[in-house]
């Protein structure tokens, strides 16, 4: 039962009791005046009985609409709150959705540097050992025919070794930030492989 109606329930049975002291007062009224007297004092003691009940009842119709305009009052200030948190939820969840979209962007040109920074330092290195193997070449012609054999498997391997580190300059382009030392790795070793079959190579050819 809602606050308001037991208020009320309690202002009519206040009311109802009101009337049973009424009707006791003239059961003992009774025993000392005549009949006229008698239907004087009923009459008298049921409109005050009346008068009390309707005042009962006017005071609770007015206390339940003023309940009834607090519920409707709470009511209001309820729905705003949750429009309130809805609309500071929803920004919220904005702001952060552009944050992580901030920080996925950062987080892309930070990868797009590192896997530059990797490429250059790597193509640095092999043009450095190009470099020495250019030497190597230019003297081929000197190389004397018993150890020919051997310089011709040492190019061989240089030429295979040339595809490997070119494919691995060129894995850095799809490398993440948890792969770059895997790639890195694999590269340093290619690298030392070729760097050992140009140094074959060079020991082959006449200083």
């Amino acid at each position: 039962m809602l606050p308001h109606m037991a208020q009320r329930n309690g202002l009519i049975a206040k009311a109802t009791a009101y009337r049973g002291l009424a009707a006791a007062a003239l059961v003992f009224s009774l025993t000392g005046c005549n009949e006229a007297e008698h239907k004087k004092q009923l009459a008298d003691l049921q409109a005050q009985a009346d008068k009390r009940v309707a005042t009962a009842e006017a005071t609770s119709k007015e206390q339940v609409a003023a309940l009834e305009k607090q519920i409707e009052g709470l009511k209001a200030d309820a729905e705003a709150v949750a429009a309130k948190a809805k609309a500071d939820a929803d920004e919220a969840i904005s702001k952060a959705q552009a944050n992580v979209e901030d920080a996925e962007k950062e987080t892309a040109k930070a990868l797009s540097r590192a896997r530059d920074a990797y490429k250059s330092e790597a193509k640095a290195r092999y043009q450095t050992m190009n470099r020495e193997l250019a030497e190597v070449t230019s003297k081929s012609a000197k190389v004397p025919a018993k150890a020919k054999a051997a310089y011709d498997k040492a190019i061989k391997g240089i030429l295979a070794l040339q595809k490997d580190i070119t494919k691995d300059i060129g894995a850095y382009d799809q490398a993440t930030l948890d792969s770059f030392g895997k790639t890195k790795a694999k590269l340093d070793v290619d690298l030392a492989k070729y760097k050992a079959a140009i140094k074959v190579a060079k020991s082959k050819v006449p200083a």
